[in-house]
């Protein structure tokens, strides 16, 4: 019962939940109903017409009683920034939220992430809200759930909770609550846009309007009723997303994280603002980073004016310094020692001086030819190491399981990620898909706003900004433009960064 407090339940034996009641709380209940009869003639403990012997008491003890999560030095250090007090009071867009749109715009590693987390744990602990976090990123989603699990985040059944999800799983309910979809829809993603397109016609023409929203709300709270709806990487959402969702809830609810010049999605490049006076809107810039230390920053400024890039530019935090950069010519399967003594200085020399960091603190991207026979997993698992291969489909919705895993991405995955060392494989591989795309998109899109060399430079800055600490670059040995690049900022930063051939 969603409105009811715990302790205003009578205390006599029943079966009802109040509001936000425990876990525990929920096994007492079971308990106080089924609690175990001995049955004489069998000898034997009954619950509800089971029988149980030792072994199942023992057994569903150990399943009840296992701790799921267990938080990594970084993902506590993580937890803290996120438990920070999300803004000053004397702050303006503190004052106008709810009552305008908000954009953080900043560049990779600038916090934009971590910012719509703070200010959405604010608001659940200020205001009693309900937010809603939505991102088209499956791995991102899983991340961020793990998260809020370790910190005890409502997720579920009440009026004050935060939840995250894809834009497609919520889009997808609005389009079968509004009767576009109906059923299973194996065909889903390739009418996604068309099924968009249709939403839209019926609200232009008045088949689906405000009373239909209302009613939809009332039907279904916990997937359509939230007072704050959170965007992450705004930069990527379609115009007709956006439409969609200032239809539902108006532009005041929205908090918007913009990556402005980082564009993943195809049809994507969203402007939040278009139709709003001035003073319905406010985007606060993000320029230092809040991620990177000052060293990362200082090579990622110098590969991204290298390879063309000469807008972008990412703000060091003075007071954040120091930070490794290996690059590694050739193969990183025929480097195991290089790899233990990364992970030795990784494991030393995490954010939490008492305590050392875990394997799940070190994220690997991976170009897609390596995702295939979960090539990477296999190495790794080779060298006796745990892995989750977020690369694998049925994996990448469900998080690490433990923190003794290392965590496996796709690049097109690891937008949002972060790791307190990052190795990159492949990362010339990278710019060729990446090329390669462009140059399909261009043709079904006629987009030229951009060349393919620029496109997949871009791309490149994307998963050079994941690490806190270190930061690993794995190119082949043949003659590439990436390893060329790499090269010249060895060469101009030599106090940087260290180049291992194999």
């Amino acid at each position: 019962m969603r409105k009811v407090s715990e302790s205003h339940l009578i205390k006599e034996k029943h079966n009802v939940l109040g509001n936000e009641a425990s876990w525990e709380t929920f096994l007492a209940r079971i308990c106080n109903n089924s609690s175990p009869r001995w049955n004489r003639a069998l000898g034997k403990h009954i619950v509800g017409g089971v029988e149980l012997d030792k072994d199942d008491t023992a057994r569903a003890y150990e399943e009840f009683t296992k701790v799921v999560y267990t938080a990594s030095p970084l993902e506590r250090w993580r937890i803290e920034g996120i438990t920070r007090e999300a803004v000053r009071k004397d702050q303006r867009y503190r004052k106008k939220l709810g009552e305008q749109l908000l954009i953080f715009r900043g560049r990779g590693g600038a916090g934009k992430t971590v910012t719509l987390l703070r200010l959405a744990h604010q608001i659940y602990n200020e205001f009693y809200g309900s937010i809603l976090v939505l991102t088209y990123n499956k791995t991102l989603v899983a991340d961020i759930r793990r998260l809020l699990d370790l910190m005890e985040i409502n997720q579920g059944f009440s009026d004050r909770k935060i939840r995250i999800g894809t834009v497609h799983w919520f889009m997808g309910k609005i389009l079968h609550e509004s009767g576009i979809c109906k059923g299973e829809d194996p065909s889903f993603f390739e009418n996604y846009e068309s099924y968009l397109e249709d939403l839209l016609e019926h609200i232009r023409g008045g088949a689906f309007t405000k009373d239909d929203i209302e009613t939809m709300k009332e039907n279904d709270p916990e997937s359509f009723s939230w007072d704050y709806i959170m965007i992450d990487e705004g930069q990527d959402w379609p115009a007709t997303e956006r439409e969609v969702l200032f239809f539902l809830y108006g532009h005041r609810r929205f908090v918007v994280a913009d990556g402005y010049d980082q564009l993943v999605r195809q049809g994507s490049k969203s402007d939040w603002r278009r139709g709003l006076n001035i003073k319905e809107s406010q985007t606060v810039p993000l320029r230092k980073s809040l991620r990177l230390k000052g060293d990362l920053c200082r090579f990622a400024n110098a590969f991204a004016e290298r390879m063309g890039l000469r807008e972008w530019h990412v703000e060091a935090n003075s007071e954040i310094w120091g930070g490794r950069i290996v690059v590694v010519e050739g193969l990183y399967a025929k480097t195991p020692e290089l790899h233990q003594e990364l992970f030795e200085e990784h494991k030393k020399l995490g954010p939490d001086k008492n305590a050392d960091n875990e394997p799940i603190d070190m994220l690997f991207c991976i170009p897609p030819k390596l995702a295939k026979e979960r090539v990477v997993a296999k190495k790794l698992e080779g060298w006796g190491w745990q892995v989750w291969d977020g690369s694998v489909e049925q994996e990448r919705g469900k998080g690490p399981e433990s923190e003794k895993q290392f965590r496996i991405v796709t690049y097109d995955s690891c937008r949002g990620l972060e790791g307190w060392t990052v190795v990159n494989l492949g990362f010339d591989d990278l710019y060729d898909y990446k090329v390669n795309e462009w140059k399909k998109k261009a043709v079904e899109e006629a987009d030229l706003s951009t060349s393919p060399e620029q496109y997949a430079a871009q791309w490149l800055t994307i998963p050079l900004t994941r690490a806190i600490n270190t930061l690993v670059i794995q190119v082949s040995s043949a003659d590439h433009v990436v390893k060329d690049a790499l090269r010249d900022v060895a060469e101009e930063c030599n106090d940087l960064v260290e180049w291992h051939v194999k």
